[in-house]
């Protein structure tokens, strides 16, 4: 009995270490290259049957250069951008509304829905939490390297949201460096929109934290980092 139970205490542990080397070891099956509708050039890489950039999307409107809508005063202001918009452009690409993030990809390619995000995040050996909101997985850092791995390189480029504290009211940079927000497709229909706004689900990682948040918020107002996927033709 007891030499039936060490045997498969070590069953156990060989199949924990391979289900985990399987998951710190996922490559890309194949690389390119695609160019956006303003000349940008990212890489891609295969995950299972998709293809995912490896950079921020770059076109769009920039985003320090914006004029949004402040509904608490019924004016136009520019967004208050608190880095230096090169720096900025050339470590993290640009933030996009959501209008913009869906009509951002090139010929072939889509803003990823929110289930593509957990296609990838299954690929990435996240488990049953997948369909959950809130933080799941420990596979951030899979998700963040670009030199090896998965290759995907996402970045902590923060993002540009709707504030009313009491330092004013206005669309902020925040925190970058930080934390990295990024756009799907994907309506929450569980959550009701309003007045010429929907809810949106998002991905957010976070510096030091493994998991990999899935919610949804209010599109109105708000500028997130974008990548984009297609499926392997």
């Amino acid at each position: 009995m007891k030499q039936w139970l060490i045997s498969l205490l070590a069953a156990l542990v060989l199949v924990a270490c391979s289900d985990d080397d399987n998951r710190l070891t996922v490559e890309p099956t194949a690389h390119g290259t695609v160019t956006d509708n303003q000349g940008n050039t990212y890489g891609w890489v295969r995950i299972g049957d998709q293809e995912w950039t490896t950079e921020n999307a770059r076109n769009g409107s920039r985003v320090w250069n914006v004029e949004y809508y402040v509904p608490d005063y019924g004016w136009y202001e520019t967004i208050s951008f608190d880095a230096d918009t090169t720096d900025y452009f050339n470590e993290y690409g640009n933030l996009l509304s959501y209008e913009e993030a869906l009509a951002s990809a090139p010929e072939g390619w889509r803003l990823p829905t929110d289930d593509d995000w957990k296609k990838l995040e299954r690929a990435m050996g996240m488990g049953g939490e997948v369909d959950r909101t809130g933080w799941r997985g420990s596979i951030a850092s899979l998700l963040t390297r670009s030199d090896q791995g998965a290759e995907l390189g996402l970045k902590l480029g923060g993002s540009v949201l709707y504030s009313s504290e009491t330092y004013g009211v206005g669309c902020l940079l925040k925190y970058d460096g930080e934390a990295g927000y990024y756009w799907t497709s994907t309506v929450d229909e569980s959550k009701p929109g309003g007045d010429g706004y929907r809810m949106v689900f998002f991905r957010k990682l976070v510096s030091g934290q493994e998991g990999v948040e899935r919610q949804s918020g209010n599109n109105s107002n708000k500028y997130m980092s974008v990548r984009w996927v297609r499926d392997v033709r």
